[in-house]
């Protein structure tokens, strides 16, 4: 059956994506929908709006795309991709993405099709160096737009006398009629946000001339420089993704450690003082950690480009980097009862290596509904080869080029423990303290089976295997395994069933059920010990732990015997020959006028990689 009927031709060298294509492996989408490069060519897209009713023409505009550092491009029906303006901002960061101060420039796209207008927010220095919020107005040709320009109209009066910030500038643009919203970041001050003389950490409301509303909540009169004329709501942080759905007003909005997804309201204040606390005021929806939501749309309940489950909700663009839920989230809200119907569920989900230096860090910033799908920009190409350009994807429902690679069915141990937080509770290396041990990939095995041989442990075994309370009485066989089985092999099984049942061998647990599958936590179990050095064997040390431990015991056999022996001369031949090489070593430090410092514990530093580029 099809849901809709899709004109979009499939473009020479950017059709349907071959499985060879090795950026595919990085996304995942849901069983039956299609993912496509539908063009490519831009440099740091930062946002994409669809015209609603495009021409039939192959030089037909389909969608615009901002590009970071001030182009409007348009691209056509043939894929051919035209700038429509450029050259009406200025703006010079201290230094370009990835580092943290390029986050400013072009932010936002709107389009009104009965005039063929199109409005671009933007940041941008003023003669004195300073960075500025601004919003422009193009003409162009009404109902199908044009590839160029005609007329240019700026509103940077409203915006002229506040101070724009780096990643907390004038943001998400939506069109009501004769009507403009436009949500503007806080500027990096967060006092500003409730304050009505600032335009910073509003929601504005303008006519398309930009002019002042009489029925703003706050308005006073007509001039243009009164800040309180324009405010619409107040009290938000970075209300990047904003649209309107039945003449209600959305907001995604950017929080410093949570987000959050707001209906907002005539004269709402949203509470923003630069708090966590206050990220919750008034949302029925919080994300946390942070996801960074920035560019969000809708999907009308008889939309037909995706199948009726997935019609009337909420789709955004989550940026956050580093954060598993990077991609496009899809958000159910329940219009009668004002709050959540569900949690978040992905659509698009970006499963690959994440950091720079693997090439593939990928923020979709952007994301609209258009004739053939859902049409994403990331803000970095997509492709890891040298000199790749950014790309418009497109998500659409066709079973017949279903994407090879389906949301969950291949996710990675990390993206599970990401999901699942594990890391909230654990450390990441040997001696951090947390609630629980530390995830050190290079001692978690060894530490593990130490405990597994401990005589303390098979007392505890002895006594929960007595017990007929569930869980304990139904993991009887899987404690059996774990001791059945020898070396890596046995810690991969505790890890597993750990993670399956936290209690599966003991009586009580400070780590919840995870709600983990089989396959999920199969994946984690071998993820520590694939990586743990020595795990392709018992290893030397713990093969004279175990033996030493039997002769302890007295239940030592022939060859632990034999194996004690063995092992008890070539400790005793190695100290011989490490004590004669340190004695000459020191002696060389002596010579040197050196000595060496024992008092001092080398750590290894972490590898910090940048983990968003909207804060």
């Amino acid at each position: 059956m099809l849901w809709g009927i899709c004109a979009c031709a499939v473009v020479p060298g950017r059709g349907w994506c071959a499985p060879t294509q090795t950026w595919l492996k990085d996304w995942e989408v849901p069983p039956g929908f299609a993912l496509q490069i539908d063009v490519e060519g831009f440099d740091l897209p930062s946002a994409i709006a669809c015209v609603p009713q495009p021409g039939p023409s192959p030089q037909s505009p389909l969608y615009f795309v901002t590009e970071l550092r001030g182009k409007v491009k348009v691209v056509t029906r043939d894929r051919t991709i035209h700038t429509f303006a450029e050259n009406f901002f200025r703006i010079t960061p201290p230094k370009e993405l990835p580092d943290g101060q390029g986050q400013m420039g072009m932010a936002a796209i709107a389009l009104e099709p009965r005039r063929g207008l199109v409005f671009v927010s933007f940041t941008y220095h003023d003669t004195n160096g300073i960075l500025r919020n601004s919003l422009v107005r193009f003409a162009s040709r009404p109902g199908t737009f044009g590839l160029k320009a005609e007329a240019t109209n700026s509103f940077s009066e409203i915006f002229a006398r506040d101070v724009s910030g780096v990643a907390h500038q004038i943001g998400a643009i939506v069109i009501d009629g004769d009507t403009l919203f436009v949500g503007v970041g806080d500027g990096g001050v967060a006092a500003h946000a409730r304050n009505l003389d600032r335009t910073q950490g509003k929601i504005l409301r303008m006519t398309l001339e930009g002019r002042p509303l009489p029925d703003n909540p706050h308005y006073v009169d007509e001039d243009p420089t009164r800040t309180r004329n324009f405010v619409w709501a107040s009290g938000l942080r970075n209300p990047f993704g904003m649209t309107l759905v039945r003449g209600r007003l959305f907001v995604a909005d950017n929080g410093s450690d949570n987000d959050r997804f707001l209906e907002v309201r005539r004269g709402g204040d949203y509470g923003w003082d630069g708090t966590d606390f206050s990220t919750g005021m008034n949302a029925p929806m919080v994300f946390g950690p942070t996801v960074s939501p920035v560019q969000t749309t809708w999907l009308p309940p008889d939309n037909p480009v995706f199948p009726p489950e997935y019609r009337g909700r909420f789709y955004s663009a989550f940026s956050g980097g580093m954060s598993p839920a990077t991609g496009v989230a899809i958000l159910d809200y329940d219009f009668e009862r004002e709050r959540m119907s569900r949690k978040p569920e992905m659509l698009l989900s970006f499963v690959g290596k994440r950091g720079f230096a693997h090439r593939r860090l990928q923020l979709p910033v952007g994301v609209d509904f258009g004739e053939c799908g859902l049409y994403v920009v990331p803000i970095y190409p997509v492709r890891p080869e040298a000199g790749a350009k950014g790309v418009v994807l497109r998500v659409s429902y066709d079973p017949d080029r279903a994407h090879p690679h389906v949301l969950g069915r291949q996710q990675g141990a990390e993206a599970i423990m990401a999901r699942v937080s594990c890391h909230s509770c654990h450390g990441q290396r040997a001696g951090d303290v947390n609630i629980g041990p530390a995830l050190d990939i290079k001692t978690l095995v060894p530490r593990i089976l130490e405990r597994l041989h401990s005589d303390e442990y098979r007392r505890s075994l002895a006594v929960v295997d007595a017990l007929e309370e569930e869980p304990q009485r139904s993991y009887r066989e899987a404690r059996r395994q774990v001791m059945a089985a020898r070396g890596p092999e046995q810690a991969r099984l505790w890890i597993k069933y750990r993670l399956l049942e936290p209690m599966f061998d003991r009586t009580t647990s400070a780590m919840p059920n995870l709600g983990l599958t089989e396959a999920e936590a199969t994946a984690i179990a071998d993820y520590f010990v694939s990586r743990n050095v020595g795990a392709t064997g018992e290893g030397w040390m713990a093969r004279i732990k175990s033996a030493t431990s039997r002769l302890i015991s007295g239940q030592p056999t022939r060859k632990h015997v034999a194996g004690a022996f063995g092992g008890g001369m070539a400790v005793a031949l190695g100290a011989v020959g490490v004590a004669v090489a340190g004695r000459r070593v020191w002696g060389r430090l002596a010579r040197c006028g050196a000595s060496p410092d024992f008092s001092r514990k080398g750590r290894l530093s972490p590898n910090n990689e940048p983990t968003q580029t909207h804060s």
